[in-house]
């Protein structure tokens, strides 16, 4: 009938194919015809493919801009002119992430307004060089569920590798909490371009570390962005944990069993998240004091060094109050303060400590546990 209305009528708003992310031909095609500007989308079908299809464009551009800084950088281009290079793509991809984000933000799905999606048949030239490689056809695979290896290399193009490690077929259909997922991801990540452009390079100033504040007004950014991403992580878990449907889900409750996440999130993973974030979130806003034991192993050793017995580090004042020179001696130092009744010590180091405990008879570290989660569930 509305094939029959569009010859009849000729009204191009009923010729429209209804985008599809569940194959690569639906998927090139709603991404070449969505509007160009997110104030036009009319749907929310349409604002859920806008962000897919977005953060693909920029994905295949932050990729072709690194294979040709690559080359660039054996040709021994200066140093400068790279790190001006860096800035501007930075600055490129903070202002496409603050697109996306936007659109998340204010997206609220009904019922049955979540379009399916089935990332392995998207087949993108991710570097732009006119081939289509086997790591290209399948870059937006999801990995099987279960703990693997960690092999730091780069994507393969080995079809077997594929075939062993990840769910060629694998789909879901976007809901709420799918949402809140990609929103606080688009938080952290659009923080994350802000921190970095609040600082640059400076070659001429090794002994205070290099690294030097340029724009505080990013740093503050980033720290906004980032408590947002916080807030909605924990807003993200009572959502999953508020699903009662079973059907087709990506990030899944205990509950849940039809689900291609790739990781298993148990009662116990939840119960830690929740902890977790009640100790992050008022210490990322400077209610609550880092105090680290001065025997602890890795990063978190290196932060009990920083302050002197009795006193812990107030992350809010890193961002708020920051040095000029963040890495030098004295930068980092200038946020510890005393802890007392009010600003007490977080609960958070010795929460990791727990949690890393339970993770040691695992076969793969602690430190991979952690970030391997951090990767998927934010």
């Amino acid at each position: 009938m509305t094939r029959l209305l569009c010859a009849l009528l000729l009204l191009p708003s009923l010729c429209l194919a209804a985008p599809d992310l569940a194959s690569n031909e639906g998927m090139k095609h709603t991404c070449t015809t969505l509007p160009a500007q997110a104030k036009a989308l009319k749907s929310n079908a349409e604002r859920q493919a806008f962000v897919v299809c977005h953060d693909i464009a920029l994905l295949q551009q932050v990729i072709a801009w690194a294979t040709k800084s690559m080359a660039q950088y054996r040709q021994n281009t200066p140093p400068d002119t790279m790190l001006n290079a860096l800035r501007d793509e930075l600055g490129y991809v903070r202002d496409q992430l603050d697109i996306t984000r936007n659109i998340l933000g204010r997206l609220k799905l009904k019922p049955n307004e979540g379009l399916k999606v089935t990332p392995a048949a998207w087949q993108v030239d991710l570097n732009s060089d006119g081939k289509l490689e086997t790591w290209e056809q399948l870059f937006f695979a999801i990995p099987k569920r279960g703990e693997h290896a960690f092999n730091a290399r780069l994507p393969s193009n080995d079809p077997a590798y594929y075939q062993q490690y990840y769910q060629l077929e694998a789909g879901f259909v976007v809901d709420q909490s799918d949402v809140l997922w990609a929103l606080a991801y688009h938080q952290f990540a659009e923080g994350l371009m802000e921190l970095l452009l609040a600082h640059q390079v400076n070659f001429q100033d090794a002994k205070n570390g290099l690294v030097e504040l340029h724009d505080p007004a990013a740093l503050q950014r980033a720290h906004q962005l980032m408590g947002a991403g916080l807030a909605t992580s924990a807003a993200l878990r009572r959502a999953l944990l508020a699903e009662t449907d079973d059907q087709q889900e990506w990030i899944p409750n205990p509950r849940q069993k039809d689900s291609v996440f790739p990781m298993t999130l148990d009662p116990q993973t939840f119960d830690t998240w929740g902890q977790v974030l009640a100790e992050l979130q008022p210490l990322w806003a400077g209610k609550t004091l880092l105090v680290v034991d001065a025997k602890a192993g890795g990063m978190l050793g290196q932060a009990a060094k920083l302050c002197p017995s009795g006193q812990g580090l107030n992350v809010a004042f890193l961002f708020q109050h920051p040095s000029r020179y963040p890495l030098s001696s004295d930068g980092m130092r200038t946020a510890c303060q005393t802890v007392d009744q009010p600003l007490p010590a977080s609960g958070l180091a010795k929460l990791i400590n727990q949690a890393a405990e339970r993770g040691r008879s695992n076969t793969q570290s602690p430190e991979w546990q952690f970030v391997r989660y951090l990767y998927w569930v934010n």
